[in-house]
């Protein structure tokens, strides 16, 4: 027989899925972005080129809790990922938990996965926007060239 988890259990459960998806997206889409950037002088116009590409595959359903939405370019070296929580409205994130889970997950892959040298060797700053059903920013997690070391 199966047992019933707790509303509290079922929102852990949630954000550690998304934490562990977030990571294995971000290195999927990091080898789309950064294996062509090859000169620094032309790092931006390169990363926005990618940008574009990569938002022609999105959106990106990760599973039933995530969706990568968009990709941008707010600011020079910098590529923000646009996540939608799938049935999560703001009010019940919990953010201790997503800090908890996600924030590690997204900072290991940052410092540790080889498809990501390219970002870490032009010190890319990587920005994870998480926004709710209904595209309200609960959560954003900024990953800079000093937090690689």
């Amino acid at each position: 027989m199966k047992e019933e988890l707790t509303p509290e259990e079922k929102k852990k459960k949630r954000n550690a899925s998304i934490a562990s998806i977030i990571g294995v997206c971000a290195t999927i889409i990091a080898t789309a972005l950064f294996t062509q950037i090859q000169n620094n002088n032309r790092l931006d116009k390169e990363l926005l080129k990618e940008v574009q590409n990569g938002n022609s595959l999105c959106p990106i359903v990760i599973d039933e809790f995530a969706r990568i939405d968009s990709l941008s370019t707010p600011k020079s070296k910098t590529i923000m990922q646009h996540i939608t929580a799938i049935n999560t409205i703001k009010e019940d994130v919990n953010l201790d938990t997503v800090r908890k889970y996600i924030e590690p997950e997204l900072l290991k892959n940052a410092r540790n996965n080889p498809l990501l040298k390219s970002a870490r060797k032009n010190k890319i700053t990587i920005i994870y926007s998480f926004n709710d059903m209904n595209g309200n920013v609960f959560y954003e997690y900024i990953i800079t060239p000093d937090m690689y070391k």
